[in-house]
């Protein structure tokens, strides 16, 4: 039906079937960070991979800061095949000035769909 209507259909987006497998958030150097996160599809059906909000806490698990990565800036596929798995690093740098570096004690990872 999409080529008389010139139209484009999209991965299915469907965010209880997407699981964050696996993540971690590691110092390299200064203020350079590795975050590493692996997903994976657990329904029968290819599913449109989700943004993920990366968000950095202090030791109170207050928000220190946070960010939104898309399947893009992840360099991930724009989906996961039926019960698929992707897993990928990113590094960046954590440099607002003051102590923001010497705050960050965790994270959290969200994944969702914009």
């Amino acid at each position: 039906l999409c080529v008389p209507l010139q139209c484009n259909v999209q991965p299915y987006q469907h965010i209880a079937s997407v699981v964050v497998d696996g993540s971690a958030f590691n110092k390299l150097r200064g203020n350079t960070y590795r975050f590493a996160l692996g997903l994976k599809n657990q329904s029968a059906a290819p599913v449109a991979l989700p943004a993920v909000e990366l968000t950095l806490t202090d030791t109170g698990d207050q928000p220190v800061l946070r960010r939104v990565l898309t399947p893009l800036e992840l360099g991930a596929p724009a989906a996961l095949l039926a019960g698929g798995e992707w897993s990928g690093s990113l590094e960046m740098d954590v440099a607002l000035g003051g102590d923001m570096p010497a705050r960050i004690a965790g994270y959290r990872v969200l994944a969702f769909y914009p």
